[in-house]
């Protein structure tokens, strides 16, 4: 499919589906592609439904249903994914990704979960092991609809463009790309900032000129070679201008390696000192500019791969860094899901490295100590009361599941791995739902049989 940059009109809510037989496809579970009539647009599109228990179509939305039917159109690359009760015209969340995103998946299905109508836009392809694996935990999965830098097909920019849409939640290419290429005002009820543009805020540079300039300590940095003053000795942290997860972030001893860096890269990069200690970070949901709630944490990680994603999380409760972040939300005007990540200075003051406006990346670990994500979410879209305050203790701890942190090496160890994921994955399941816990589960029963632990594979 082509996803070169097109400008798309079409009416929303009409499918690109057409009616088919069940034989064309492969699935676990045997569903009929019918045409649904009396609703608008989707009158006319092909909308694949499992049949209720009585033979008819339930299209009526219930909150909290688990059960998802299961469709899959290898021969497509739009896939169809459906709950029983989910109808067309119900509110709708989109998660893009340039690559699998497990966060975003994971929050699709609670979301998903509490009554909203998710639609997945995803590089991979339907016939993908691993999508095939998490399909059911969307309504509606775009496959083949997003390149790796971030283009995206027409079908997607017509969900987008779907007067049914409340959010969308999206990695950096894409976002930085629909901006770039003339839909930024197309997408502004859903940009989630006010102080500045969302493509600034993706590009780590923009972004910290913008906080020096408010008076918010960043560490100095540089984009150019001969910026690096002689008298840096180093060492220095290299890093992509744009992405997360600690990809592409690697340590150079000196100012040589930086200037060396800056001048190969085939990419945008940033140079600036590499600063000893642990990263501080904090996450939280925000309205306005407004934090609703919010956690300060450390994440657990592997000492070898310090840049990698994290395995675990512990509770910090680090007054200066919350301070920081409620200014920075407040001049962002950050409307959404955010995290911040920071280093402390020489006096233990934290200097802020990035800001990611989406859904973060140990979000579950946050929901699970106490902080109220998704009900969160849901009032800084206008679409629930206020959560309320929470406090989690200093200290506490929580898992990001599926992969078995460093100490569990041996068969026993393993053993008793699994069993304490299945408590964890049985009190998740509550507000992730059935499907999610299954596809879970058989991570972490892979992860476990292979003997892999976090980032040693």
């Amino acid at each position: 499919m082509a996803c070169a940059p097109v400008t798309f009109t079409s009416p929303v809510g009409t499918s690109t589906g057409v009616s088919r037989s069940s034989g064309e496809y492969s699935s676990w579970r045997t569903c009929r592609w019918r045409k649904e009539g009396g609703v608008g647009p989707a009158a006319t599109s092909g909308i694949p439904w499992r049949s209720s228990a009585v033979g008819g179509l339930r299209t009526t939305s219930h909150r909290h249903s688990p059960w998802r039917g299961r469709c899959l159109a290898p021969r497509d690359a739009r896939f169809w994914v459906r709950r029983k009760d989910v109808a067309e015209h119900m509110a709708t969340i989109v998660i893009a990704e340039d690559e699998f995103w497990q966060p975003g998946v994971d929050f699709g299905a609670a979301m998903g979960r509490r009554g909203y109508r998710v639609v997945r836009a995803t590089a991979s392809s339907a016939q993908d092991r691993i999508q095939k694996r998490w399909a059911a935990c969307a309504d509606e999965v775009l496959a083949d609809s997003v390149m790796q830098s971030g283009a995206v097909a027409s079908e997607v920019l017509e969900v987008l463009e779907s007067p049914d849409l409340v959010d969308w939640q999206a990695a950096e290419p894409i976002e930085s790309w629909l901006c770039r290429s003339g839909f930024e005002e197309r997408l502004l009820p859903y940009t989630r900032t006010t102080g500045l543009a969302p493509d600034a805020v993706i590009d780590k540079a923009s972004l910290a000129v913008f906080l020096r300039h408010h008076g918010v300590g960043v560490p100095p940095q540089w984009t150019r070679p001969d910026d690096i003053p002689d008298q840096e000795s180093g060492p220095f942290l290299v890093k992509p201008l744009m992405g997360g997860g600690g990809v592409g972030v690697r340590v150079v001893p000196d100012a040589a390696g930086a200037r060396a860096a800056l001048a190969t890269s085939t990419e945008p990069l940033k140079v600036q000192p590499f600063l000893p200690g642990e990263p501080l970070d904090s996450a939280g949901v925000a309205r306005a500019g407004e934090v609703v709630q919010m956690l300060t944490y450390r994440n657990r990680i592997n000492p070898a791969t310090p840049f990698s994603a994290a395995f675990g999380i512990t509770v910090t409760r680090d007054s200066k860094l919350e301070a920081v972040t409620r200014r920075v939300v407040d001049l962002l005007g950050i409307t959404g899901p955010f995290a911040l990540d920071a280093v402390a200075d020489a006096e233990g003051n934290p200097l802020v490295v990035d800001v990611n406006i989406r859904i973060w990346g140990c979000w579950t670990a946050c929901h699970a100590l106490g902080m109220d994500v998704l009900g969160s979410y849901e009032y800084a879209l206008g679409r629930g009361g206020h959560p309320g305050s929470f406090s989690a203790p200093a200290g506490a701890y929580a898992e990001i599941m599926r992969r078995p942190p460093l100490e569990v090496a041996t068969i026993a160890e393993r053993a008793r791995w699994l069993v304490q994921q299945a408590s964890l994955i049985g009190r998740r399941r509550r507000w992730l739902g059935a499907t999610w816990a299954r596809a879970t589960a058989r991570d972490s029963l892979g992860w476990a049989l292979r003997g892999q632990i976090l980032d040693t594979g």
